[in-house]
């Protein structure tokens, strides 16, 4: 497969996940999700024209940030 339509990371430390941004988009992935489980916090980012832009929720999962972030059982 050339690329997916989401990507889902979890935030560990000394982690990378924000540096792989540009791997992402050179691979056309759409929408991004980021799980931090230290400050138990989501990030949704779309893919626009001229890289990520931060999203309120996940069009292609259809929940938003909020919702997703409630829904989890954080350690």
């Amino acid at each position: 497969m050339p690329t997916v339509a989401v990507v889902i990371e979890v935030v560990s430390p000394d982690d990378e996940t924000y540096e792989k941004f540009g791997f992402y988009a050179a691979h056309a992935v759409d929408e991004l999700v980021i799980a931090n489980p230290a400050t138990r916090g989501i990030q949704c980012w779309k893919h626009g024209a001229s890289g990520y832009i931060e999203a309120a929720a996940s069009e292609l999962l259809a929940i938003s940030v909020d919702t997703l972030t409630q829904l989890i059982s954080w350690p």
